[in-house]
Protein backbone atom coordinates (compact mmCIF):
# COMPACT_ATOMS: atom_id res chain seq x y z
CA UNK A 1 0.00 0.00 0.00
CA UNK A 2 2.86 2.49 0.62
CA UNK A 3 4.62 2.38 -2.72
CA UNK A 4 0.99 2.54 -4.30
CA UNK A 5 0.47 5.90 -2.04
CA UNK A 6 4.13 6.91 -3.18
CA UNK A 7 2.98 6.19 -7.26
CA UNK A 8 0.24 8.05 -6.56
CA UNK A 9 2.39 10.77 -5.25
CA UNK A 10 4.35 11.42 -7.65
CA UNK A 11 1.61 11.01 -10.14
CA UNK A 12 -0.05 13.77 -8.45
CA UNK A 13 3.21 16.18 -7.83
CA UNK A 14 3.28 15.67 -11.77
CA UNK A 15 -0.21 16.42 -12.34
CA UNK A 16 0.14 19.50 -10.14
CA UNK A 17 2.98 21.07 -12.30
CA UNK A 18 2.06 20.05 -15.32
CA UNK A 19 1.59 23.35 -17.27
CA UNK A 20 4.84 24.28 -16.18
CA UNK A 21 7.01 20.82 -17.18
CA UNK A 22 4.88 21.31 -20.27
CA UNK A 23 5.94 24.81 -20.97
CA UNK A 24 9.58 23.93 -20.39
CA UNK A 25 9.22 21.28 -23.52
CA UNK A 26 7.83 23.19 -25.16
CA UNK A 27 9.97 25.76 -25.11
CA UNK A 28 12.83 23.48 -25.28
CA UNK A 29 11.31 22.11 -28.34
CA UNK A 30 10.79 25.12 -29.80
CA UNK A 31 14.65 26.23 -28.99
CA UNK A 32 15.75 22.93 -30.56
CA UNK A 33 14.11 23.71 -33.52
CA UNK A 34 15.45 27.03 -33.94
CA UNK A 35 19.33 25.86 -33.10
CA UNK A 36 18.88 22.84 -35.55
CA UNK A 37 17.50 24.10 -37.85
CA UNK A 38 18.64 27.77 -38.30
CA UNK A 39 21.92 27.13 -36.62
CA UNK A 40 23.68 24.26 -37.58
CA UNK A 41 25.10 23.85 -41.03
CA UNK A 42 24.78 20.72 -43.58
CA UNK A 43 28.15 18.58 -43.85
CA UNK A 44 28.10 16.12 -46.95
CA UNK A 45 30.93 13.25 -46.64
CA UNK A 46 32.49 12.32 -49.55
CA UNK A 47 34.68 8.59 -49.42
CA UNK A 48 37.34 7.52 -51.48
CA UNK A 49 37.56 3.30 -50.88
CA UNK A 50 40.78 1.52 -52.12
CA UNK A 51 42.76 -1.64 -50.87
CA UNK A 52 46.62 -1.96 -50.81
CA UNK A 53 48.58 -3.26 -53.97
CA UNK A 54 51.13 -5.87 -53.51
CA UNK A 55 54.53 -4.20 -53.52
CA UNK A 56 56.41 -6.73 -55.14
CA UNK A 57 54.54 -5.81 -58.52
CA UNK A 58 56.86 -2.62 -58.04
CA UNK A 59 60.34 -4.93 -58.34
CA UNK A 60 61.12 -6.43 -61.37
CA UNK A 61 61.15 -10.60 -61.13
CA UNK A 62 64.88 -11.64 -60.09
CA UNK A 63 67.09 -13.01 -63.06
CA UNK A 64 67.64 -16.57 -63.01
CA UNK A 65 65.08 -16.89 -61.16
CA UNK A 66 61.65 -19.17 -62.01
CA UNK A 67 58.17 -17.15 -62.66
CA UNK A 68 55.64 -16.79 -59.58
CA UNK A 69 52.39 -16.41 -59.46
CA UNK A 70 51.87 -13.04 -59.32
CA UNK A 71 50.03 -11.16 -56.69
CA UNK A 72 48.46 -8.21 -57.17
CA UNK A 73 46.86 -7.47 -53.73
CA UNK A 74 48.66 -6.66 -51.00
CA UNK A 75 49.04 -8.64 -47.59
CA UNK A 76 47.65 -7.86 -43.89
CA UNK A 77 51.01 -5.62 -43.26
CA UNK A 78 50.64 -3.75 -46.63
CA UNK A 79 47.04 -3.03 -45.92
CA UNK A 80 48.43 -1.54 -42.41
CA UNK A 81 50.91 0.06 -43.79
CA UNK A 82 47.99 2.08 -45.92
CA UNK A 83 45.93 2.71 -42.65
CA UNK A 84 49.01 4.09 -41.40
CA UNK A 85 49.89 7.00 -44.29
CA UNK A 86 45.81 7.32 -44.40
CA UNK A 87 46.28 8.84 -41.00
CA UNK A 88 49.75 10.45 -41.18
CA UNK A 89 50.54 13.87 -40.45
CA UNK A 90 51.88 14.12 -44.00
CA UNK A 91 48.72 13.44 -45.21
CA UNK A 92 46.86 15.84 -43.10
CA UNK A 93 49.71 18.97 -43.07
CA UNK A 94 49.21 18.26 -47.19
CA UNK A 95 45.52 18.67 -47.36
CA UNK A 96 45.41 21.63 -44.58
CA UNK A 97 47.73 23.76 -46.72
CA UNK A 98 46.40 22.76 -50.58
CA UNK A 99 42.59 23.69 -49.68
CA UNK A 100 43.57 26.45 -46.95
CA UNK A 101 41.52 24.88 -44.36
CA UNK A 102 42.62 26.93 -41.63
CA UNK A 103 40.45 29.95 -43.02
CA UNK A 104 37.51 27.76 -44.13
CA UNK A 105 38.10 26.67 -40.75
CA UNK A 106 38.11 30.36 -39.28
CA UNK A 107 41.34 30.02 -37.18
CA UNK A 108 44.24 32.09 -36.96
CA UNK A 109 47.26 29.52 -37.46
CA UNK A 110 49.74 32.13 -36.41
CA UNK A 111 47.72 32.37 -33.25
CA UNK A 112 48.64 30.46 -29.97
CA UNK A 113 47.23 26.71 -30.32
CA UNK A 114 46.24 27.70 -33.87
CA UNK A 115 48.15 24.43 -35.58
CA UNK A 116 46.81 21.89 -32.77
CA UNK A 117 43.06 23.83 -33.40
CA UNK A 118 43.69 23.20 -37.18
CA UNK A 119 44.60 20.00 -37.09
CA UNK A 120 41.91 18.74 -34.34
CA UNK A 121 39.51 20.35 -36.31
CA UNK A 122 40.34 18.55 -39.38
CA UNK A 123 40.73 15.31 -37.48
CA UNK A 124 37.30 15.84 -36.69
CA UNK A 125 36.05 15.75 -40.09
CA UNK A 126 38.80 13.40 -41.71
CA UNK A 127 37.76 9.59 -41.13
CA UNK A 128 39.71 6.60 -41.78
CA UNK A 129 38.20 3.16 -41.15
CA UNK A 130 38.81 -0.55 -42.85
CA UNK A 131 35.61 -1.68 -44.20
CA UNK A 132 34.47 -4.93 -42.97
CA UNK A 133 35.61 -6.44 -46.94
CA UNK A 134 39.19 -5.11 -45.67
CA UNK A 135 39.49 -2.21 -47.68
CA UNK A 136 40.31 1.31 -46.97
CA UNK A 137 37.59 3.85 -46.49
CA UNK A 138 38.97 7.84 -46.39
CA UNK A 139 36.16 10.02 -45.82
CA UNK A 140 35.92 13.96 -45.74
CA UNK A 141 33.09 16.09 -44.13
CA UNK A 142 32.66 19.74 -45.57
CA UNK A 143 29.61 21.99 -45.47
CA UNK A 144 30.23 22.62 -49.45
CA UNK A 145 29.96 18.83 -51.11
CA UNK A 146 32.44 20.03 -53.95
CA UNK A 147 34.79 20.39 -51.38
CA UNK A 148 34.36 17.61 -49.29
CA UNK A 149 34.72 15.34 -52.84
CA UNK A 150 37.80 17.63 -54.03
CA UNK A 151 39.40 16.83 -50.23
CA UNK A 152 38.89 13.18 -50.50
CA UNK A 153 40.32 12.93 -53.90
CA UNK A 154 43.22 15.18 -52.76
CA UNK A 155 43.72 12.32 -49.65
CA UNK A 156 43.86 9.24 -51.93
CA UNK A 157 45.87 10.26 -54.83
CA UNK A 158 48.23 11.80 -51.88
CA UNK A 159 48.23 8.57 -49.93
CA UNK A 160 48.71 6.37 -53.52
CA UNK A 161 52.17 9.12 -53.88
CA UNK A 162 53.60 9.01 -50.43
CA UNK A 163 53.04 4.86 -50.78
CA UNK A 164 55.13 4.87 -54.20
CA UNK A 165 57.64 6.97 -52.51
CA UNK A 166 58.24 4.64 -49.80
CA UNK A 167 58.55 1.55 -52.17
CA UNK A 168 60.84 3.19 -54.62
CA UNK A 169 62.84 4.11 -51.62
CA UNK A 170 63.47 0.68 -50.94
CA UNK A 171 64.44 0.69 -54.69
CA UNK A 172 66.84 2.94 -54.59
CA UNK A 173 68.28 1.10 -51.71
CA UNK A 174 67.94 -2.15 -52.78
CA UNK A 175 69.75 -0.59 -56.26
CA UNK A 176 72.37 0.98 -53.75
CA UNK A 177 73.47 -2.86 -52.28
CA UNK A 178 73.26 -4.06 -56.30
CA UNK A 179 75.94 -1.16 -57.39
CA UNK A 180 78.20 -2.14 -54.32
CA UNK A 181 77.76 -6.14 -54.96
CA UNK A 182 78.48 -5.13 -59.05
CA UNK A 183 81.30 -2.91 -58.05
CA UNK A 184 82.84 -6.28 -55.73
CA UNK A 185 82.12 -8.87 -58.14
CA UNK A 186 84.07 -6.44 -61.00
CA UNK A 187 86.72 -6.36 -58.73
CA UNK A 188 87.08 -10.26 -57.59
CA UNK A 189 86.35 -10.98 -61.12
CA UNK A 190 89.61 -8.77 -61.74
CA UNK A 191 91.47 -10.47 -59.45
CA UNK A 192 90.80 -14.08 -60.86
CA UNK A 193 91.85 -12.73 -64.17
CA UNK A 194 94.88 -12.09 -63.54
CA UNK A 195 95.51 -15.25 -60.88
CA UNK A 196 94.34 -16.87 -63.93
CA UNK A 197 96.92 -15.36 -66.38
CA UNK A 198 99.61 -15.84 -64.04
CA UNK A 199 99.20 -19.60 -63.71
CA UNK A 200 98.81 -19.87 -67.31
CA UNK A 201 102.11 -17.88 -68.03
CA UNK A 202 103.84 -20.36 -65.04
CA UNK A 203 102.78 -23.11 -66.36
CA UNK A 204 101.98 -22.64 -69.98
CA UNK A 205 98.49 -23.40 -70.15
CA UNK A 206 96.33 -21.88 -72.70
CA UNK A 207 93.76 -24.33 -73.19
CA UNK A 208 93.98 -27.83 -70.92
CA UNK A 209 91.90 -29.72 -73.44
CA UNK A 210 93.45 -28.71 -76.60
CA UNK A 211 97.07 -28.87 -75.21
CA UNK A 212 96.45 -32.62 -73.39
CA UNK A 213 95.39 -33.97 -77.02
CA UNK A 214 98.10 -32.20 -78.22
CA UNK A 215 101.03 -33.64 -75.76
CA UNK A 216 99.52 -36.92 -76.22
CA UNK A 217 99.60 -36.86 -79.98
CA UNK A 218 103.42 -35.51 -79.65
CA UNK A 219 104.33 -37.73 -77.56
CA UNK A 220 102.97 -40.57 -79.57
CA UNK A 221 104.67 -39.58 -82.80
CA UNK A 222 108.13 -38.99 -80.91
CA UNK A 223 107.77 -42.79 -79.76
CA UNK A 224 107.02 -43.84 -82.89
CA UNK A 225 109.78 -42.18 -84.39
CA UNK A 226 111.70 -43.63 -81.28
CA UNK A 227 110.99 -46.76 -81.85
CA UNK A 228 111.59 -46.60 -86.18
CA UNK A 229 114.96 -44.96 -85.62
CA UNK A 230 115.78 -48.21 -83.71
CA UNK A 231 114.59 -50.42 -85.55
CA UNK A 232 116.73 -48.62 -88.79
CA UNK A 233 119.42 -48.82 -86.30
CA UNK A 234 119.33 -52.65 -85.56
CA UNK A 235 118.59 -53.78 -89.04
CA UNK A 236 121.79 -51.18 -90.46
CA UNK A 237 124.13 -52.40 -87.97
CA UNK A 238 123.59 -56.28 -89.06
CA UNK A 239 125.37 -55.26 -92.36
CA UNK A 240 128.57 -54.19 -93.93
CA UNK A 241 129.56 -51.54 -95.85
CA UNK A 242 130.26 -47.71 -96.08
CA UNK A 243 126.35 -47.14 -97.26
CA UNK A 244 125.02 -49.15 -94.09
CA UNK A 245 127.55 -47.79 -91.39
CA UNK A 246 126.01 -43.57 -92.67
CA UNK A 247 122.71 -45.29 -92.13
CA UNK A 248 123.30 -46.57 -88.66
CA UNK A 249 124.84 -43.01 -87.97
CA UNK A 250 121.59 -41.31 -89.78
CA UNK A 251 119.54 -44.11 -86.82
CA UNK A 252 121.53 -43.32 -84.13
CA UNK A 253 121.06 -39.05 -84.44
CA UNK A 254 117.15 -39.82 -85.17
CA UNK A 255 117.14 -41.87 -81.71
CA UNK A 256 118.81 -39.25 -79.84
CA UNK A 257 116.25 -35.90 -80.98
CA UNK A 258 113.81 -38.32 -80.33
CA UNK A 259 114.70 -39.64 -76.63
CA UNK A 260 115.50 -35.85 -76.07
CA UNK A 261 112.07 -34.68 -77.85
CA UNK A 262 110.51 -37.30 -75.31
CA UNK A 263 112.30 -36.00 -72.28
CA UNK A 264 111.07 -32.34 -73.04
CA UNK A 265 107.83 -33.16 -73.82
CA UNK A 266 107.48 -35.32 -70.69
CA UNK A 267 108.27 -32.39 -68.60
CA UNK A 268 106.48 -29.66 -69.90
CA UNK A 269 103.59 -32.59 -69.98
CA UNK A 270 104.05 -32.66 -66.14
CA UNK A 271 104.68 -29.08 -65.49
CA UNK A 272 101.08 -29.23 -67.74
CA UNK A 273 99.75 -31.66 -65.13
CA UNK A 274 101.07 -29.51 -61.98
CA UNK A 275 99.04 -26.54 -63.05
CA UNK A 276 96.02 -28.13 -65.11
CA UNK A 277 94.34 -29.00 -61.52
CA UNK A 278 94.80 -25.17 -60.63
CA UNK A 279 93.90 -23.34 -63.95
CA UNK A 280 90.53 -25.55 -64.27
CA UNK A 281 89.58 -24.63 -60.73
CA UNK A 282 90.29 -21.24 -61.33
CA UNK A 283 88.83 -21.41 -64.93
CA UNK A 284 85.70 -22.57 -62.94
CA UNK A 285 85.61 -19.90 -60.28
CA UNK A 286 86.05 -17.09 -63.35
CA UNK A 287 82.92 -18.20 -64.92
CA UNK A 288 80.11 -18.63 -62.20
CA UNK A 289 82.05 -14.98 -61.00
CA UNK A 290 81.13 -13.86 -64.47
CA UNK A 291 78.16 -15.10 -65.01
CA UNK A 292 77.20 -13.80 -61.55
CA UNK A 293 78.38 -10.30 -62.27
CA UNK A 294 76.07 -10.45 -65.53
CA UNK A 295 73.11 -11.31 -63.36
CA UNK A 296 73.87 -8.30 -60.89
CA UNK A 297 73.95 -6.02 -63.69
CA UNK A 298 70.99 -7.02 -65.34
CA UNK A 299 69.00 -6.89 -61.61
CA UNK A 300 71.09 -3.27 -61.81
CA UNK A 301 69.46 -2.29 -64.73
CA UNK A 302 65.86 -3.57 -64.38
CA UNK A 303 65.91 -1.53 -60.82
CA UNK A 304 67.07 1.22 -62.44
CA UNK A 305 64.18 1.26 -64.97
CA UNK A 306 61.63 0.52 -62.42
CA UNK A 307 62.38 3.20 -60.50
CA UNK A 308 62.23 5.68 -63.61
CA UNK A 309 58.98 3.72 -64.42
CA UNK A 310 54.87 4.56 -62.96
CA UNK A 311 53.29 1.86 -60.62
CA UNK A 312 50.42 2.55 -58.59
CA UNK A 313 50.31 1.80 -54.55
CA UNK A 314 46.85 1.57 -54.30
CA UNK A 315 43.64 -0.01 -56.36
CA UNK A 316 40.97 2.50 -56.32
CA UNK A 317 37.67 0.72 -55.69
CA UNK A 318 35.22 3.27 -55.06
CA UNK A 319 36.58 7.61 -56.37
CA UNK A 320 34.91 10.02 -54.30
CA UNK A 321 31.43 11.29 -55.61
CA UNK A 322 30.05 15.16 -54.73
CA UNK A 323 27.52 14.19 -52.29
CA UNK A 324 23.71 14.45 -52.41
CA UNK A 325 22.52 13.90 -49.10
CA UNK A 326 24.05 15.51 -46.19
CA UNK A 327 25.41 13.16 -44.01
CA UNK A 328 25.26 15.40 -40.45
CA UNK A 329 22.70 17.05 -38.71
CA UNK A 330 19.93 14.82 -37.70
CA UNK A 331 17.82 17.73 -37.07
CA UNK A 332 14.83 15.53 -36.05
CA UNK A 333 17.00 12.89 -33.53
CA UNK A 334 18.34 15.88 -31.91
CA UNK A 335 15.44 17.96 -31.58
CA UNK A 336 13.34 14.39 -30.10
CA UNK A 337 16.53 14.07 -27.80
CA UNK A 338 16.26 17.23 -26.44
CA UNK A 339 12.81 17.69 -25.96
CA UNK A 340 12.54 14.25 -24.14
CA UNK A 341 15.65 15.30 -21.98
CA UNK A 342 14.06 18.61 -21.22
CA UNK A 343 11.05 16.35 -19.67
CA UNK A 344 12.85 14.25 -18.36
CA UNK A 345 14.45 16.76 -16.03
CA UNK A 346 11.85 19.09 -15.60
CA UNK A 347 10.08 15.85 -13.93
CA UNK A 348 13.11 15.14 -11.95
CA UNK A 349 13.56 18.87 -10.94
CA UNK A 350 9.98 18.96 -9.46
CA UNK A 351 10.07 15.93 -7.70
CA UNK A 352 13.05 16.97 -5.92
CA UNK A 353 11.53 20.01 -5.34
CA UNK A 354 8.65 18.98 -3.91
CA UNK A 355 10.31 16.18 -1.57
CA UNK A 356 12.41 18.52 -0.23
CA UNK A 357 10.48 21.45 0.16
CA UNK A 358 9.64 20.82 3.86
CA UNK A 359 12.93 20.61 5.05
CA UNK A 360 14.26 23.20 7.41
CA UNK A 361 17.49 23.69 5.77
CA UNK A 362 18.65 26.48 8.03
CA UNK A 363 18.03 23.62 10.46
CA UNK A 364 20.07 20.86 8.68
CA UNK A 365 22.95 23.38 7.73
CA UNK A 366 23.13 24.16 11.90
CA UNK A 367 22.22 27.90 11.40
Amino acid sequence: MDNQYNLLGVIQTIWKWRKKVLWVTGITFIGACLITFFLLPNYYSSSAVFYAASPNLAFPEPVGMESKETEYYGEEEDMDRILTISESNEVAEYLIEKFNLAERFDINPEARLGDYKIMKEFRELYTVKKTKFDAVQVSMEDKDPQVAKDIASAAWMKIDEIAQRLIKESQKLELATRRLTVLEKENQLKMLNDSLEKVRMDYGIYNTTSQSMGFANMIQINEIKLATSQARKDLYSKRTGARYRDSVLVATADIEGATKGLEILNQKLNKFNQGMATVEMLTEIQEEASQQLGQNREREKQLEATINSQFSGLYLVEAPEKPIFKSRPFRSILVLAATFAAFLFSIIGILLLESYRSVNWKEVLGD
